[in-house]
């Protein structure tokens, strides 16, 4: 299938001028072609629709999509195009000693596409406690396989959590952030419990590093005892640190996220943190976390911009994250509906949900398939 035209959808893309615009879109050889009214083409593949929400296809930059050795790690195509994703980041479940296995038997198989935020520690996540050991970070291995992959490696991810660092502390962070700044990529840290602290971690933070799990509700976090943000975070936020979900099964709080809201700590993206024990509860997918946001403050636009031109432009992701003539045919289409549901955050929080997302198609041509795939998940 080379040609898709796509009629009867609502294009959604606020980087691209288009707020539920009523537009077709004819995709050839995998690119878009053209954007335009009433378009036709005769011979060719129609994807009818009925005024669903089409829009760049969702760039997840917080997944565990290589199973390795890893208790986390998860097929790609289940966290990826079959939950609306047409690309997603593995969050270091990879190290620079397991980094081309999972290049050569997933990366380069799966039909969603993958980029990397490369683990410091020698085999990423075949253990939970892979900072512990000091011994297990090997500057120069990291450094090697970011210079051979840059195509790919995006960032350079630490966990700053108590049960991954053990007696080192902020160490390993300090360590994970002098490679970062070697190779000039983003430092992702994961913000778990104390220690090392919240303050200390934030401090090491530069322009462009970015905090996942900023709004889940341990001690650890981003509020001082009396509920205003720390000094830290206003400083880090000032500097460019950037703030993403991360909800995953214990690092999203619903209070947490609106009382950040009410002090202007916006989120810079949305993401999952999805892993196979949280793939039905509390995470279930991309759109099932927009939906939580929305409840609590976001709008619908502004998700969607957190998870299309916004994490392509901070990684340089070319060709995607747009509803642009000549990018790749990434598309997430779906329908947004009224409802009145009750959901929970990764703490057992509950939060009626007024609208919510709903998965139609995912257009998809950027993976390792040759042509058009075209996922239906009705």
């Amino acid at each position: 299938m080379n040609k898709l035209l796509i009629k009867g959808g609502r294009l959604l893309s606020s980087k691209n001028g288009y707020s539920f615009d009523k537009l077709d879109i004819l995709i050839e050889n995998g690119i878009i072609k053209v954007i335009g009214n009433d378009l036709e083409e005769n011979g060719i593949e129609i994807l009818k629709l009925n005024g669903e929400i089409i829009a760049p296809g969702f760039i997840d930059i917080h997944t565990h999509c290589y199973k390795g050795k890893s208790p986390i790690g998860t097929e790609a195509d289940l966290l990826g195009i079959e939950r609306g994703s047409t690309t997603i980041f593995d969050a270091g479940t990879s190290g620079p000693l397991n980094y081309m296995d999972f290049k050569e038997n997933v990366i380069n198989k799966v039909k969603t596409k993958v980029f990397t935020c490369l683990n410091i520690s020698d085999y990423g996540l075949d253990t939970l406690n892979e900072l512990s050991n000091l011994e297990s970070i090997n500057e120069e291995r990291v450094l090697k396989v970011v210079n051979e992959n840059r195509d790919n490696i995006k960032a350079i991810k630490v966990r700053a959590s108590a049960s991954v660092v053990g007696k080192n502390g902020l160490k390993p962070i300090a360590i994970g952030k002098e490679i970062a700044r070697k190779v000039q990529l983003p430092l992702v840290v994961h913000m778990g419990n104390y220690p090392p602290s919240a303050s200390e971690v934030l401090n090491l933070l530069d322009k462009n590093d970015i905090v996942t799990h900023s709004y889940h509700g341990k001690k650890n976090g981003l509020f001082k005892d009396d509920g205003t943000l720390k000094d830290e975070v206003i400083e880090a936020k000032k500097r460019g640190v950037k703030f993403d979900v991360g909800h995953g099964s214990a690092s999203f709080n619903i209070k947490i996220f609106k009382k950040a809201l009410k002090n202007n700590l916006i989120p810079d993206f949305i993401s999952t943190d999805l892993y196979h024990t949280n793939m039905v509860e509390p995470v279930g997918s991309i759109l099932n976390v927009i939906n939580k946001l929305i409840s609590a403050g976001l709008t619908l636009e502004e998700c969607i911009q957190k998870v299309t031109s916004d994490v392509a432009d901070f990684f340089n992701l070319e060709g995607i994250g747009e509803l642009k003539e000549g990018y790749i045919a990434d598309l997430t289409i779906f329908n947004i509906k009224p409802c009145d549901e009750i959901v929970k955050d990764s703490e057992e929080n509950e939060q009626k949900i007024l609208v919510k997302l709903e998965l139609g198609y995912v257009v998809h041509t950027g993976g390792n398939g040759s042509g058009i795939l075209k996922f239906n998940k009705k």
